[in-house]
Parts: structure tokens; C-alpha cells; sequence
């Protein structure tokens, strides 16, 4: 009898547990956003990344980053077109691959790359991203992502970002979806004299 009487318990717990989620999910609204964001879509499965350049110059006064990032990658399949993401805070100045520039759209936190010929699958690839902006600033890190101005006790500049819950492409363009990570990265971060990042 008592045994009975646990077992109903418990499964009166579990199952009202159950429903707490499916009616949140249910008064939740997925946006087109959301969906651009948190999908592994078509134009991200189509090509694998193997790694990133990140060429970038920091200015602390004017809370400000400039650069490219080069993208590493090979096709899963014939592709015309991927998607990388950014910030739209953050503006592309360019794309390009070699000496070509490539067209490109905008949706959202999302860039559409397009190329001119496809890209046969198996094959490698690289393209370039130009750009700057000023990152969005986290109001109270780690918890709110984004960037950290501060000044040490000497008045230098202090700066670091909180990008876990947010994702990197709040400040540089990546494929920001945890099912493709890169196999390596090669850094360079240029600050003012007097500073070192780490």
C-alpha cells in the first residue's frame, strides 16, 4: 500500500512536470529570428568548418572593432551559397574569396554568402568577412553577454567579453552553432601600445 502510494506520487510529479514544460513551450512564440539563429539550416550543414584567421584591431577609446575573419571550410555537398553569423550591429564592409568579392545578404544576425560557381562537394574553401562596429556591451557579465570596458587601477584599459549564453558572433563573424566547432584558430589582435592581449 505504501509502495502504491509512491509510485502515484512520484508519477503525479513527473507527469505534472511534463505538462509545466509543454504549456511553456506552447505560450512561448518562435520568431523568424529564432529560427535563424538556433537552426542548423541547410546553408550551415552544407560545408564543414576547419578553421578560422581572425585578423582584428581593438580601439578601447572608441569602444570599437575592425577586421576580417577567413573562414576554412569544405563542402558537404555542391553549395552556392552558406550562412555565417553576425551581429546586426556589426557591420559587413566585404566579403571576399581570393581576389573575388562575393554578393551577400543579410537576415537577422544571419549573413547569406553567395558564390559564383559551386563549390563541388568534398572540395575546400576559404572567404574572407571585413568588418567592424562597436560589439554590444554586457550590463552585468557573465550573465548578459557582450563586451567589458573597464580601466585597471592604473587607469589602463581592462577589456574582456562574456560571450557563453550569446554566442561569439556578437562580436566576430563565425558559424555560431555548436554542431560545427572549428579544429583550430590562428589570433591576431592588434591593441594600442602599453596593452597585451591574452
Amino acid at each position: 500500500m505504501l509502495r502504491t502510494f509512491w509510485l502515484l506520487l512520484i508519477f503525479m510529479i513527473l507527469g505534472g512536470s511534463t505538462f509545466a514544460q509543454i504549456e511553456y513551450f506552447e505560450r512561448y512564440a518562435f520568431t523568424d529570428k529564432d529560427s535563424v539563429r538556433g537552426t542548423y539550416g541547410p546553408l550551415r550543414s552544407n560545408y564543414d568548418l576547419h578553421s578560422y584567421d581572425m585578423d582584428i584591431t581593438i580601439d578601447p577609446e572608441r569602444r570599437f572593432l575592425s577586421g576580417a575573419i577567413t573562414f576554412h571550410a569544405s563542402a558537404t555537398e555542391d553549395l552556392k551559397k552558406v550562412q555565417a553569423d553576425l551581429y546586426e550591429n556589426m557591420d559587413v564592409l566585404a566579403i571576399t574569396s581570393g581576389k573575388n568579392e562575393l554578393k551577400y545578404t543579410r537576415l537577422f544576425n544571419a549573413i547569406y554568402v553567395e558564390f559564383p560557381k559551386t563549390v563541388k562537394s568534398g572540395s575546400n574553401f576559404s572567404f574572407t568577412i571585413q568588418y567592424q562596429g562597436k560589439p554590444r556591451e554586457a550590463r552585468n557579465a557573465p550573465w548578459d553577454g557582450g563586451f567589458v570596458w573597464k580601466k585597471d587601477l592604473d587607469d589602463n584599459p581592462w577589456i574582456g567579453v562574456a560571450c557563453e549564453g550569446d554566442g561569439a558572433s556578437l562580436w566576430w563573424p563565425c558559424k555560431d552553432h555548436p554542431l560545427d566547432e572549428p579544429d583550430s584558430m590562428h589570433i591576431k589582435i592588434a591593441v594600442p601600445n602599453g596593452l597585451t592581449c591574452v
